[in-house]
């Protein structure tokens, strides 16, 4: 189950003491008002807080308009690291989750403002990432020149659905614009419900059961690319299984404590964990605090809002700060319905309590505390701590009078403690480099955060993912020049270069080591440029001459190596290889690879296969870059009479996997070694129509040649 998997490993975006972020489409107007009952600095000036998903790699211009000429604007990345402020940012974007945040400079409420945002995607690319919905949510949106394409190059939006359990769906997409057209779609891609004009009129609707745990694509789309695009009203409406346990628990209507029996009429998650799940109201805006305690299992506990997003989670960490084995969540919430869902991590069954409690007002400020240079000072960390994205947390304030080189430390030998060092209005700018040390008592974590930094005012939170304990913590400064980086290593395209990050690296906006290498394409290219190491989660960045970042990229080549492909017009670019973490340096090899010409097909029909007349081709790293995180090129297959077909594909260089899928590109079916070896063979009965075929390795980033056929079974 998403739900609970994704979230035991990863932390979400937004800090548990502001309320979640409202939704700003990629290409959107909004007017709102400021208020200070959504989130406030530490000064008490207010903000509100927006997230943007983007589905793909593109650019975008976002503007906030007000009559108060110092209001202004934040945009954040999935991490929470500033990328550009002011009132209009225009800059690339990967595909992910960002946050705007719209900031009064003094502190004032009722400050009415427009809020636009403009996205346009980068040319033959997939849409792969979808803001997700709830089953009981209604919306509007809008399809236009920026939205997303299906294979047919019909516009659409997506979203992901997660459904908790086994139930019955029921959706309806209406428009006096366009032509709607409704596909819901497996996890694997299939369209297991597909509608055109089941909604009365050109409407579309779909009432089809579903299982659970489970996450949908849902796909909002017209019916063809002819259709000009216009405004539509998505609502979802879900049934639970009459039969099926997996149903709300109950309501949480006030203040109160619930007692119960996690057991067989629980619902289930993939990793056998079970849970139940409450529904919350909430008519103002205030903070919730939340609190599951059992003395049978090990606690998890989350709260999901309307959109389908996690609004806040926390796990049981030994004796926590609601008492043993319990976890707690304490978070702003706006006005609007929630789910409150309750785990029993390993399955385990037993008695538990879910104790609710709700405050109406503004959200807490948590106070900062100043840290001087040289100075070591103690904290405890418990129930009575503020709380961030991260859980339990103090914050510190540090002064840097000039620009030098700053290191932060804590220690604990109560719970792993965290550093994770922000500018002034919050955003972050790196994180620790935790150690753990064995000491005559025991276990001693040991994290540190370097950076040199010009002088400014920082904040730096000492953050227990929910353990509670005592830690303390101390920095030192040594003030120094920070030279302009000026030394660029000359790279040819088709080439490689291995080097040493470290003390002799130019520093980068982090204060952490950045190499820079500069190449010049000729003429219009296509790059694919690699980080590998060995040593560390290499973090590559490709650059234009004034330093905007045109491209950036972790761990899409695998877990701490990046892949960054980009189309790029003849001229002279920067490669920025650096780590991810704190602290990081070793040795690296950074890769420049190179095939000149336009811009290819992409995620588009790279060209028409023919039944009976097999093709020859080479999978390159222009190919569309697809789902599972591999290299495809798609094919448009015409079948002109019913009948019994096969499609084979053919590799001695990588391991064969082909997709059959229809007009819109909806898995129909698929194989990876049907053939035998590592050829892959699908046969299927096909109808008269228009079919995509994908040719890709069944895993990795796999480049070589192919044959390719489909031939009609006698």
């Amino acid at each position: 189950m998403k739900l609970f998997l994704s979230l035991a490993a990863a932390s979400i975006c937004w800090g548990q003491s502001c309320a979640l972020p409202e939704i700003l489409r990629p290409t959107d107007t909004i007017q709102a008002v400021l208020t200070d009952l959504k989130c406030r600095m530490t000064d008490g000036t207010p903000y509100v807080q927006y997230a943007v998903t983007f589905p793909t790699e593109g650019e975008v211009e976002i503007a906030v308009e007000a009559k108060d000429p110092d209001l202004k604007l934040l945009l954040r990345n999935t991490a929470g690291r500033k990328l550009d402020m002011g009132k209009t940012v225009r800059r690339r974007v990967e595909r992910g989750v960002y946050t705007v945040l719209v900031q009064a400079p003094k502190p004032e409420d009722g400050v009415p403002f427009t809020l636009r945002s403009a996205f346009t995607s980068e040319p033959n690319t997939l849409c792969r990432v979808f803001p997700p919905v709830g089953p009981y949510l209604t919306l509007t949106g809008q399809l236009n020149a920026a939205s997303c394409r299906m294979l047919d190059n019909s516009a659409f939006d997506g979203y992901s659905l997660e459904v908790l359990g086994p139930g019955t769906i029921e959706i309806a997409l209406e428009s006096g614009d366009f032509d709607p057209y409704l596909i819901l779609r497996s996890s694997g891609g299939h369209a297991i419900a597909v509608d055109d004009n089941g909604g009365g009129s050109k409407n579309a609707r779909i009432s089809i059961p579903v299982r659970g745990p489970e996450t949908y694509t849902l796909i909002a789309a017209a019916v063809s690319e002819s259709e000009k695009s216009g405004s539509y009203r998505l609502s979802l409406r879900f049934e639970p299984d009459p039969e099926d346990p997996c149903r709300p628990q109950g309501k949480l209507e006030k203040p109160e404590s619930v007692s119960a029996r996690m057991g067989g009429a629980a619902c289930s998650t993939s990793a056998d964990a079970l849970f139940h799940y409450y529904d919350l109201n909430l008519d103002n805006a205030g903070q919730g605090e939340l609190t599951l305690t059992s003395a049978a299992f090990d606690t998890f506990l989350s709260v999901v809002d309307a959109w389908g997003r996690t609004v806040a989670y926390s796990a049981a960490n030994g004796s926590s700060a609601g008492g043993p084995g319990s976890a707690v969540i304490k978070r702003q919430l706006e006005p609007g319905s929630y789910r409150v869902l309750a785990f029993s991590v390993k399955g385990a069954p037993g008695d538990y309590t879910l104790k609710y409690d709700f405050r109406p007002g503004p959200p807490d400020v948590c106070s900062q505390i100043t840290l001087e240079p040289g100075q070591t000072k103690s904290g405890t960390l418990g129930g009575a701590s503020c709380r961030n994205e991260n859980g339990l947390a103090d914050t510190y304030r540090i002064e840097l009078p000039s620009s030098g080189g700053l290191l932060v430390e804590a220690i604990s030998s109560d719970f792993p403690v965290a550093l994770v060092l922000r500018d002034e209005q919050g955003s972050r700018i790196v994180e620790d480099s935790e150690t753990v040390e064995l000491g005559a008592t025991g276990r001693i974590y040991r994290s540190q955060v370097p950076a040199d930094l010009p002088a400014g005012v920082y904040t730096v939170s000492a953050e227990s993912s929910g353990t509670p304990g005592s830690y303390s913590i101390g920095h030192r400064f040594i003030a120094k020049t920070l030279p302009p980086c000026s030394q660029f290593q000359k790279l040819e395209l088709n080439s490689a270069y291995r080097n040493l990050l470290g003390n002799d690296s130019c520093r980068g906006g982090d204060g952490q080591p950045v190499d820079y290498y500069e190449f010049t394409a000729p003429s219009d290219t296509a790059i694919a440029a690699l980080m590998t190491s060995g040593d560390f989660d290499g973090f590559l960045t490709v650059e234009d001459t004034k330093g905007n970042v045109l491209r950036a990229d972790d761990n899409s080549f695998g877990y701490g190596d990046a892949l960054v492909v980009q189309f790029l017009p003849g001229e002279t670019y920067r490669l920025g290889a650096r780590s991810a973490q704190s602290g990081s340096g070793g040795l690296y090899r950074v890769d420049l690879l190179s095939l000149p010409g336009e811009r290819a097909p992409g995620c588009l029909p790279r060209g028409a296969l023919t039944v009976g007349e097999p093709l020859a081709d080479s999978l390159r790293f222009t190919a569309c870059q697809w789902r599972d995180e591999t290299f495809a090129d798609i094919y448009r297959l015409a079948v002109a009479a019913d009948g019994d077909f096969e499609v084979s594909l053919k590799s001695e260089q990588f391991d064969a996997a082909v997709l059959l899928m229809d007009e819109r590109g909806s898995v129909i079916d698929e194989d990876d070694d049907g053939a035998g070896n590592t050829d892959a063979l699908l046969k299927r009965k096909l109808d008269a129509g228009i079919y995509h075929v994908a040719v890709k390795a069944s895993s990795g980033w796999v480049t070589g040649s192919y044959t390719l056929a489909a031939r009609q079974l006698p």
